[in-house]
């Protein structure tokens, strides 16, 4: 069955029906209309709501009375994301303009699947993002989660869409979103050492999402291919996945000092799918790994949804 989804709009989607133009007014009462009528839960930033409404209402902006009509219908079904302490912290790991940072972090404060937008491109920071965005009209990160009840660790996925193309694909979001977007990540890293010497050595721990732990250590010719392979042994232990490679990965040019947060994105083949994750931390070796993770978490959510493998091996 269709899950209902959750996204977080952008006071542009609202803004560009604030003209004095009758065509315009049309146009967003259509759009509007058509939003508010879909079965998704709409969250907006506090900073988006006064941009959106609270401006229109003060200095009495354009639209007749079906335009305003559809703005108040949409307002009214809006929860509002406050914008506190936490979230202001958070924004500051994104490498995004202030305020585009500021909605990104309202987005993983309440988990939502999708962020629906005018201007996608301005949350891309990857020329995988990019180029995804011009071929679809959006693109997915995943974030590291804590499930609310018991803490177990998820690895979160949020789409950034167009609006055109959040319609468009909106039937393929309802139908995934609960198998694969917020399943439990089944593995995640312990720890992680790398030696580089005469040679490049990589141990890995994994920890299940049970508790149980695998421990090994491989060669490589890189540090990451040393590393991802480590991975693959500890995986390979646990759970029954089919071949996979690693077929791409991308890290930053330049990093902006010692601490600055790396973004690590990378594309993982199995079968004839592709699986893209990324992940973010201080220190970029941390950042791959939780990223391959991330993408061997996605492939076993995805499988076992859909044609149910990827089971445990045996003690």
């Amino acid at each position: 069955m269709p899950q209902r989804i959750t996204a977080l709009i952008t006071a542009n989607v609202f803004q560009n029906g604030l003209s004095r133009c009758e065509e315009s007014w049309r146009y967003y009462t259509v759009l509007l209309r058509r939003l508010a009528a879909k079965p998704v839960d709409w969250y907006i930033s506090d900073l988006d709501f006064d941009l959106a409404f609270v401006l229109w209402h003060l200095y009495q902006f354009g639209g007749d009375q079906a335009c305003r009509a559809a703005y108040e219908e949409m307002m009214q079904i809006l929860r509002i994301c406050k914008i506190n302490e936490s979230i202001l912290e958070n924004s500051k790991f994104y490498r995004l303009n202030f305020y585009d940072s500021l909605r990104l972090a309202c987005s993983v404060d309440c988990c939502v699947d999708a962020i629906v937008t005018w201007e996608p491109n301005q949350f891309a920071t990857s020329d995988r993002e990019r180029s995804s965005i011009r071929e679809k009209g959006y693109f997915y990160r995943n974030f590291n989660a804590e499930m609310a009840d018991d803490q177990t660790r998820t690895t979160h996925s949020i789409g950034v869409f167009s609006v055109d193309a959040f319609l468009l694909h909106l039937h393929e979001l309802e139908t995934t979103t609960s198998s694969i977007r917020k399943a439990p990540s089944v593995l995640q890293i312990e720890s992680l050492e790398v030696q580089i010497t005469r040679s490049i050595k990589a141990t890995v721990t994994l920890q299940t999402f049970e508790g149980r732990q695998f421990r090994e250590t491989t060669h490589g010719r890189t540090p990451c291919d040393a590393l991802y392979k480590a991975i693959d042994r500890c995986v390979d232990r646990h759970i029954q996945l089919p071949e996979r490679n690693l077929v791409y990965f991308s890290m930053p040019d330049t990093i902006g000092g010692a601490d600055a947060v790396v973004e690590v994105c990378i594309r993982v083949e199995c079968g004839d799918a592709q699986f893209e994750a990324s992940a973010t931390n201080d220190n970029v070796l941390w950042a791959f790994g939780d990223a391959y993770v991330a993408a061997i978490n996605s492939i076993y959510a995805g499988l076992s949804s859909v044609w149910g493998m990827g089971s445990d091996r045996p003690n």
